[in-house]
């Protein structure tokens, strides 16, 4: 699969999960969310924590396989090792505020350690990169303003959430809620 596309595919995610953080609306000034949807507080923080760890993570992976994709082009036509290690960079950028972000959240190592083994794939070829550029290609590393954009890519169709939690909280919760009132009527009399 192209680096690129992977690419695409993991910026689409992080933009997802920046959509669920805004729904889940951490200041609670967001009345259309789920906050508003409930009618109580905003879902409690460590959710949030969760979700701005998990678009971080798509993030850094979406810099990384840009990366890859222009380590690819430049193995095959000589040329994008410059923009391959303008993207390493942002993805080393991008992966060590994910890391810092999860320390200072106490995630699960578990979620840290995915994190970690990034990052030391991401600094590994970004130091041979710069290596090699020094010393045989020459190109010239762009900054990360200067980088292509990468188009994010959805493999499906996005679903108006908000209205199918409202639909769901309407018609399921308020009919399990009945029920229950009813089975613990019968039972108590």
């Amino acid at each position: 699969m192209s680096g690129m596309l992977v690419a695409g595919l993991a910026g689409k995610a992080a933009e997802l999960y920046a959509g669920a953080l805004s729904y889940c609306d951490a200041a609670g000034a967001n009345t259309s969310g789920i906050g508003g949807a409930l009618g109580q507080a905003p879902i409690d923080s460590s959710w949030i924590g969760h979700l701005s760890f998990q678009k971080m993570c798509f993030e850094a992976s979406e810099a990384q396989w840009a990366a890859q994709h222009f380590y690819d082009e430049g193995e095959s036509s000589g040329t994008g090792y410059g923009k391959a290690i303008g993207w390493y960079a942002e993805a080393e950028r991008r992966i060590l505020d994910t890391i810092a972000q999860g320390e200072a959240l106490e995630l699960a190592p578990s979620l840290l350690a995915g994190a970690e083994a990034l990052r030391d794939k991401v600094q590994k070829m970004k130091r041979t990169l710069e290596t090699d550029n020094e010393k045989i290609y020459h190109e010239v590393v762009p900054s990360q303003a200067q980088l292509p954009a990468v188009r994010k890519i959805a493999i499906v169709k996005p679903i108006p959430v908000a209205q199918l939690l409202v639909d769901f909280l309407e018609n399921q919760v308020s009919s399990g809620v009945v029920a229950y009132h009813r089975a613990k009527r019968d039972h108590v009399t």
